[in-house]
């Protein structure tokens, strides 16, 4: 499955998703001669400067994407001046290499590659920064890559993380030609270079190994709590807003839980958030096939959402406590446990009841279902909404025997009639398709989410303790539909 000639194609849509949500942001105009900014990508064709009349822009490449013990003692970085017009290569550039990682110097040099592209194959070593091949010229003090590659002794690549890269533009065309000073095109790039941590989910006495990569920063910490069987970690980030604004900035972190551990949950339904706030599937994607051993949930938090969370972060508070992003993921099971409510992972909480509340076949009951907004305080925060939902029940074996479209909670609350016709174990489906205020229509939070209803009745024990017979935790995240077409936005 999903695979083609050879090649698994998750992570090829995948890729495409990250390129499209970085390249949705990037500014179109060439600006004459400043800076162009990216940040929290391995790599990024750059926009572009106008340079004697053509539009160049700047290809860079750091490699590896994530530090391993197998391939730390090969990294590199790669340049590309092209024109953006044609894509045509750009021949005998000088380039002048500024790399610091936090407030350390990485190296400092010029280069120059006759073919145009150059390959700097970095030996990562602390210490003083050093050229092991290739001229020097000392008048300029420019050193030529032989065949576009060079190799150089440098701090870069020792860890994982952020690193800062000033290219700029120096010469081009002939090796004799210099830019003016006042022309030359600086080129800003922060690519991140990914680092794994390892950990433990323990439950049910077993040990699950799980792993956490970071494609921005070095991960600052991370915890679990078993109880609520959920994920924490951050990392450092600058939530300046006027930085963020100005700059093409991506977030890329990935979590794979073990297929061991969903095994004990009985449930795929993972629950991501950023610093508290819940995560959409725009900004999420969840891959069960890359990896045999392994669900891999991916957080693609685009320059859009960082506004967005840049806004609402308290920008008088600044302490470097508050230089930090926060992520959590909750992976939902079902235990023995009844629930009251799920969550529709846009941020809406879905409140259910039966009445009346021990089920039987043959016998007409009513539903009930509440909607409320996590992102507000209180539950009532619909009370002048109208939620338009759909609602699906099936049977074990996929038949529907309950199908209502366009149904509408005036101030979030509706009721439903439903009769079973057998002690079974029924499938139910919620998906809100558009909140209304004020007449305005919002589809921005769309979303599905399904759990299971259990006819009869549950043993007396629980019958005693819960008027819920709504067993849910197989709510389905990637199943969630943001339209991103707002209609109207609803303030």
């Amino acid at each position: 499955m999903w695979r083609k000639n050879g090649i698994q194609l998750y992570p090829c849509i995948l890729a495409l998703i990250i390129l499209m949500s970085v390249y949705s942001v990037m500014p179109v105009k060439y600006p004459i001669v400043g800076k162009a900014y990216a940040d929290g990508l391995s790599f990024e064709s750059l926009p572009a400067f106008l340079v004697q009349g053509r539009p160049l822009s700047l290809f860079i490449k750091i490699d590896p994407i994530i530090l391993t013990p197998e391939n730390a003692s090969s990294p590199s970085l790669q340049l590309r001046l092209f024109d953006l017009n044609n894509n045509e290569t750009i021949p005998h550039v000088s380039y002048l290499v500024y790399a610091t990682k936090g407030d350390q110097e990485m190296m400092n040099l010029r280069f120059h590659s006759h073919t145009g592209p150059l390959k700097i194959n970095i030996h990562s070593k602390a210490g003083p920064v050093e050229v092991l091949d290739g001229e020097r010229d000392s008048n300029t003090g420019i050193w030529t890559a032989k065949d576009g590659e060079i190799g150089v002794q440098t701090p870069l690549m020792l860890e994982g993380g952020l690193y800062h890269f000033q290219i700029t533009i120096l010469g081009i065309n002939q090796d004799t030609n210099t830019l003016d000073s006042g022309s030359t095109p600086t080129f800003d790039s922060w690519l991140s270079v990914g680092e794994a941590l390892h950990g433990t989910l323990p439950y049910d006495n077993q040990a699950h190994d799980f792993m956490i990569i970071s494609y921005y920063d070095r991960i600052k910490e991370y915890s679990f709590d078993p109880l609520a069987n959920t994920i924490y970690w951050s990392m450092p980030f600058d939530w300046n807003l006027s930085r963020i604004q100005k700059q093409n900035i991506f977030i890329h972190e990935e979590v794979r839980i073990p297929k061991s551990f969903i095994k004990f949950l009985g449930s795929t339904s993972f629950f991501p958030a950023v610093d508290g706030i819940p995560l959409n599937t725009y900004s999420v994607a969840v891959d069960p096939y890359s990896s045999e051993d392994s669900y891999i949930v991916h957080y693609l938090i685009n320059k859009d959402l960082l506004i967005n969370l840049a806004q609402g972060h308290d920008q008088q508070d600044t302490s470097s406590e508050s230089n930090v992003m926060s992520f959590s993921l909750f992976v939902s099971g079902h235990s023995n446990q009844p629930s009251t409510e799920f969550f529709i992972p846009s941020g809406i909480r879905v409140d259910v009841s039966w009445k009346p509340a021990q089920l039987t076949s043959d016998t007409g009951s009513a539903l009930t279902v509440s909607f409320s907004d996590v992102l507000e305080a209180g539950k009532n925060n619909f009370q002048n909404a109208n939620i338009f939902y759909n609602l699906k029940i099936a049977d074990k074996n996929g038949v529907e025997i309950v199908k209502r479209i366009n149904l509408t909670a005036i101030n979030g609350t509706d009721s439903q009639p439903v009769t079973f016709s057998a002690n079974d174990t029924y499938k139910i489906s919620i998906s809100v398709t558009g909140i209304e205020r004020r007449g305005l229509l919002d589809q921005s939070r769309d979303g599905e989410a399904t759990g299971i209803v259990v006819v009869p009745e549950f043993p007396s024990f629980l019958a005693a303790n819960t008027s819920l017979i709504l067993i849910l935790g197989t709510i389905i995240s990637v199943m969630l539909l943001v339209t991103r077409r707002t209609k109207l936005s609803v303030s």
